[in-house]
């Protein structure tokens, strides 16, 4: 699956560098994948990502490894603007902490800011593009595939007991745990940088933001609706590759599967 993977540790660069590289293989099952990396030694900052060919994510090829701004990113991002990832990275640079909240989508990144010396990994709103993390006294590493983290962490490839209890009764791992036993979820909206070899962990939004606005009215609803959705819905088909359409009809119908 396309995402991204990394390790933040002051460990050797040459073995943060085969990390990497071994996660990103165990994420690259098609040849038709693009793939790229970024180190910055100087700040212990190693990340890969993966993305199919003219999508979004692989807009990131563009980006000079040299500038002071660099960004590893999965999934997509719709804005106004251009929708690539370069456009994001000037996006930060305008609006700096303000960033975060202007994006729309379903999204995991890591931004490496090295002017301030730092690193932020983040998330859209509620988690729906997943990363797994796991945390040694020595390394923090991340990926957008739990296999990912397997492949260089033996430790974690054992069941975590409470997990796999509640998937059974769920159908699905709670409060951010994963089945994995040293391995979790990083909660949505996460907001969590590294200087120094420490790491802040925050969030830049928070769903009582939205809950606590002013209620509208049916017709002030209708008409925010249609301005947002006229403005948004343009940027999901600035593409040249073909788009899907999945349709469903109901609780028993299965869905309809649409290429335009």
């Amino acid at each position: 699956m396309p995402g991204i993977a990394g390790i933040v540790s002051r460990r050797p660069p040459d073995q943060c560098r085969r990390i990497v590289q071994a996660m990103i293989a165990s994420m690259q099952h098609e040849t038709f994948y693009a793939s790229g990396t970024t180190f910055v030694p100087e700040l212990g900052v190693y990340a890969g990502w993966v993305a199919h060919e003219k999508s979004f994510a692989a807009s990131q090829v563009q980006i000079h490894q040299q500038e002071d701004i660099l960004c590893v990113f999965a999934g997509e991002c719709f804005r106004d603007t251009e929708n690539d990832v370069t456009s994001l990275i000037a996006l930060y640079q305008k609006l700096g902490d303000r960033f975060w909240a202007s994006l729309n989508g379903l999204f995991s990144g890591l931004l490496i800011d090295r002017k301030q010396k730092k690193a932020f990994l983040f998330n859209d709103r509620y988690g729906m593009e997943r990363i797994y993390y796991t945390e040694t006294p020595d390394a923090f590493l991340f990926a957008s595939e739990a296999k990912a983290i397997l492949s260089v962490r033996s430790e974690a490839r054992e069941f975590d007991a409470e997990g796999v209890v509640q998937y059974i009764g769920f159908g699905c791992t709670l409060e951010w745990r994963s089945l994995w036993r040293g391995v979790s979820i990083l909660p949505g909206s996460s907001l969590w940088s590294f200087e120094n070899g420490t790491c802040k962990k925050g969030k830049y939004f928070s769903p009582a933001e939205w809950e606590s606005r002013p209620e509208l009215s049916p017709d002030e609803f209708e008409a925010r609706f249609q301005e947002i959705f006229k403005r948004i819905l343009p940027g999901y088909f600035a593409t040249d590759e073909k788009i899907g359409i999945s349709l469903t009809a109901g609780l028993d119908s299965g869905p309809v599967a649409l290429a335009a």
